[in-house]
């Protein structure tokens, strides 16, 4: 988007700025030393497993994020997370039922892989005044905008831009709801073992229970959990009839995966290591962010940013004269012209409590 290009032209004018804008962890992996330590040639036969082929990587995916390698045909590599999303809109969406619903603020280019899919999107939106509506009130009006046209709900988890968790027991009812209308639901972890939920960086976790029910499609990328986004390799898990479907999707609007991102992907899931430390990084920024931001939003558990609403006299430009990298949060939704995200991911620990420090007396008035 040529957005974050325009903010990246006008920080770099600046003296000092702090590049908040992007998405990445402050700290990405060194991926030449990185594979050095993988004994086999990369462009080779076999390069990600000794047997080669997908299905050895599909079912240490299994392993890892199901607990049971023997499920792999519940899981359907893709060339991202956005072409997962791409390819399970375009499963479910069809003529005469072809509305998604999409709880917001929602990830900025979401609206366009809808409308790809032949989709229409419903935006139902979970902030209000400043405040997250609370879980009751907004089932109840998610359950009435559901009718004879929906084909989808979409969930991301943590949510993107907000950074906050949905309960289990509202999961749990948004699985009802798709039952009793015979639609899917269709979730993205796009930021998945990053958040509160998985405070053990020394133990990955695998994929909650309740999200591997047959009426879920759960999209993953390793761009954020591994920080190799020129990899473009992500995953779904689905139910098997559903993984099946999705693959032919897959097979016939695609080539198959690049050697080079399966390498990587299978060495980190060998290494897991690699993914604790970067996970490790991210907590501290996580905590800053909390700290700093207590009294000026909703505050993110998990994700890489922090959304949060501008007081009538400040503005966007006023935060890249400063040097603040921010996105505006009218991407994000039809209801959010005051609001901006922030990413607290991309800078150390140190020149974050500085930005910080500078936003909160900028909303304060004090500069």
């Amino acid at each position: 988007m040529d957005v974050f290009a325009d903010l990246e032209a006008r920080l770099s004018l600046l003296s000092r700025s702090f590049s908040l804008h992007q998405g990445k962890l402050y700290k990405n992996p060194d991926l030449i030393e990185t594979l050095k330590n993988i004994p086999v040639p990369l462009i080779a036969p076999g390069k990600h497993s000794i047997e080669g082929g997908e299905k050895p990587l599909k079912r240490k995916l299994a392993e890892v994020f199901l607990a049971q390698a023997c499920r792999h045909d519940e899981i359907v590599l893709c060339n991202g997370g956005t072409h997962g999303l791409s390819l399970c809109f375009n499963l479910f969406v069809h003529l005469g039922r072809n509305r998604v619903h999409v709880i917001s603020p929602y990830w900025m280019y979401l609206p366009g892989v809808i409308e790809q899919a032949g989709g229409q999107m419903d935006e139902i939106a979970a902030l209000h005044d400043g405040a997250l509506v609370p879980e009751p009130q907004l089932l109840e009006l998610i359950e009435s905008r559901l009718g004879c046209d929906s084909a989808a709900l979409y969930l991301a988890v943590p949510a993107n831009p907000l950074g906050n968790y949905a309960s289990d027991d509202f999961v749990m009812q948004l699985i009802g709801l798709c039952e009793q209308h015979d639609i899917a639901l269709i979730v993205d972890h796009a930021y998945f073992g990053f958040g509160e939920r998985d405070t053990d960086t020394e133990h990955f976790p695998p994929l909650p229970d309740l999200y591997q029910h047959a009426r879920v499609s759960n999209v993953f990328t390793f761009s954020k959990l591994m920080g190799i986004p020129g990899a473009r390799l992500g995953f779904i898990h689905s139910s098997a009839t559903h993984a099946a479907q999705l693959e032919r999707l897959y097979r016939n609007t695609n080539y198959t995966l690049n050697s080079f991102s399966q390498t990587i992907a299978h060495h980190f899931l060998l290494e897991k290591h690699l993914i604790s430390e970067r996970r490790r990084l991210y907590f501290e920024n996580l905590h800053l962010t909390q700290a700093a931001l207590n009294d000026h939003c909703p505050l993110p558990s998990g994700g890489f940013f922090a959304f949060l609403p501008l007081p009538a006299s400040l503005t966007l430009d006023d935060l890249l004269k400063a040097g603040i990298g921010v996105v505006d949060g009218r991407l994000f939704g039809a209801h959010y012209a005051n609001y901006v995200r922030l990413c607290f991911t991309s800078e150390p620990p140190q020149r974050l409590k500085e930005c910080l420090a500078l936003l909160t007396s900028l909303i304060a008035g004090e500069n």
